[in-house]
């Protein structure tokens, strides 16, 4: 073997010992890392899965695990989840989430249209009383679409053509922008009042589409800390 490619070998050996004994290495001024580095957390006890929040208040009255709920913080993480996380520990900072309770809910086919029947169901059964829901039922309930019937649209409101043998029973225009209350939200509290607009497709089946830039979730947080702050005192809450 000619001696300058040995040379050439043993350098190139010995530049591959130096990276491996040192976890940094400078390569043409630069740093770099050897390999990558994954930190051990500290043990921590699975989370607790619940669904209501009543059972989230249940679990830190009875304190079974013997936390400090006064360094704990309850994080309202959105409309339909919250956690309890306990303060930072251990050398890299880590929180247990010690509990975590998402909502169980109904869901309505919102932005799409659907046959009648299965709207009306979907009103009286996924959405509270209140705002424009009963009359929106009736205005549903009324239209009645026969074969060479239509919709009418003037880009706000909405009318059917009475048209060979079709007819609206109630001679009106729908409401175009209707105040609902659907179960978007844990049950303990009010559920939010939401803006959707009411549509008719051209074969008048009706859908509902959000008008409302998805704000109700703001309220909804809102509505979740003022039940936990009242109901877990001395605790965080924050949304």
């Amino acid at each position: 073997m000619d001696n300058g490619i040995a040379q050439a070998m043993e350098f190139v050996a010995g530049l591959k010992d130096k990276i491996h004994a040192a976890s940094e290495v400078e390569i043409d001024g630069r740093m770099y890392s050897r390999g990558t580095l994954s930190p051990i957390f500290e043990p921590s006890a699975p989370k607790i899965e619940l669904h209501t929040l009543t059972g989230f208040v249940d679990y830190c009255a009875a304190n079974v695990d013997g936390l400090d709920l006064g360094s704990c913080m309850v994080h309202v993480v959105s409309p339909t989840e919250v956690a309890l996380c306990t303060a930072a520990f251990g050398p890299f900072k880590q929180r247990q989430l010690a509990v975590y309770s998402s909502a169980i809910l109904p869901k309505f086919s919102f932005g799409q249209f659907m046959p009648s029947e299965d709207f009306i169901i979907g009103l009286n059964a996924m959405f509270e009383e209140g705002g424009d829901r009963d009359a929106l039922l009736s205005d549903v309930a009324a239209i009645k679409i026969d074969a060479g019937a239509g919709v009418k649209d003037d880009g706000t409101s909405q009318t059917v053509t009475v048209e060979a043998g079709a007819r609206l029973v109630t001679e009106r225009k729908t409401k175009p922008r209707v105040t609902l209350h659907p179960f978007c939200t844990f049950q303990e509290i009010a559920q939010p009042a939401r803006q959707f607009l009411f549509r008719l497709s051209k074969d008048g089946q009706p859908g509902l589409f959000v008008a409302d830039g998805e704000v109700w979730r703001l309220a909804a947080m809102d509505g979740i800390k003022e039940y936990l702050a009242e109901r877990l005192p001395g605790m965080h809450v924050i949304s």
